[in-house]
This record gives structure tokens, sequence and C-alpha cells, in this order.
């Protein structure tokens, strides 16, 4: 079909404009959509980019960060820390907040990496629960010391991992200090 590009055309895109793929991930990022992207980035290259390159681009991104998100896991993880973070989420015409909580996984024998981001739901306890056994589905066995579980995120650690410790996040600590604190 018309609409559909050649390799050798998405090559020629490619190759007149190097980073014409970096600039459509990171308007993806922003939140833009196919339509808006094309316009941009046909505005940057001083020509129309077919909007077949726009959605194969796209697709492979998809493609790239499902497999990224289901790739096995080591078996043990001695020490995972949870960290969230509030983002600005853009659900197509409306931003807003929302909790994104990453886990780091520290392995025996040195390295750490990231597990995988997941974004908090309503319900916290079936959300922790399903974030480990995500963890637990894709290959880890053993986590030690569970640290920065949100609430309801320990009970959901002993259900999955009974023999893991839950640790509260040193930044929980600080800001529980701090309510005891007469200088406010």
């Amino acid at each position: 079909t018309p609409s559909r590009l050649t390799p050798a055309q998405s090559v020629r895109v490619s190759l007149r404009h190097p980073d014409i793929g970096e600039r459509v991930l990171a308007l993806h990022a922003g939140g833009y959509g196919a339509q808006e992207i094309q316009n941009r980035v046909s505005m940057y290259a001083g020509e129309t980019i077919p909007s077949a390159f726009i959605r194969a681009t796209l697709a492979d991104l998809a493609a790239e960060a499902r497999d990224w998100s289901t790739r096995p896991l080591e078996q043990s993880y001695p020490i995972v820390i949870f960290e969230r973070l509030r983002m600005r989420w853009r659900d197509s015409s409306e931003a807003r907040n929302r909790d994104c909580h990453v886990a780091i996984g520290f392995q025996a024998h040195g390295p750490k990496e990231v597990l995988g981001f997941w974004f908090e739901r309503d319900d916290a306890s079936t959300f922790w629960h399903d974030v480990l056994c995500d963890l637990r589905d894709r290959g880890v066995d053993d986590i030690i010391y569970a640290v920065g579980l949100g609430a309801g995120g320990p009970a959901g650690l002993t259900q999955v991992f009974p023999a893991a410790q839950a640790i509260a996040h040193v930044g929980d600590l600080v800001r529980q200090s701090q309510d005891l604190s007469p200088c406010k």
C-alpha cells in the first residue's frame, strides 16, 4: 500500500536526517501524537517525512520497550530498592501527575540494574502484589531486603517472597522524623 514505507525509503530518510529517529522519540516522550510528530519533524527536516516512517519508528520503540519490560531477571537480588517518581502524564488531551515506581536490584556479585517501571494504581495492596508477582514471574526467586515499598507493599512482599524483609525507605524515615520536630 502507498502508506507503507519500504526499507529503502526508510534508509533514505535516515541517511538524509541521521538524528530524525531520536527527534521522533523525544517528541513521543513529550506526549505528542503521531500527526503532530510528523508535522514537527517535517518542519525540522525541511521536507515531508512520511507518516509511515513515524509509525514504524514508534512501533520499533514499543517493541523494544515490551522486550525490555518482559526480559528475564537474575534469580536472586539481596537488595531491591523501590523509588517513587512523580511524572507528568499526558493521556490524549489531558495531562496529570502520576506516580511511577522504579525497582533497582542489587545483584549478589555487585552490579545493580533497573528491574522495571510501574505506574501506581488506586488500590495500593493489589498494585504492590502485581509488581512483586511480575518480578517473580520474570525469574526472581529470592529477595532478602526490599526498601521503599509503599502502603500495602510489605503485606504483598511476604505473600510473594515469604523470607524477604521490608525496610522503610530512608526518605520516609526523614519525613516522619520531621513531623516530630518542633521547628516546621
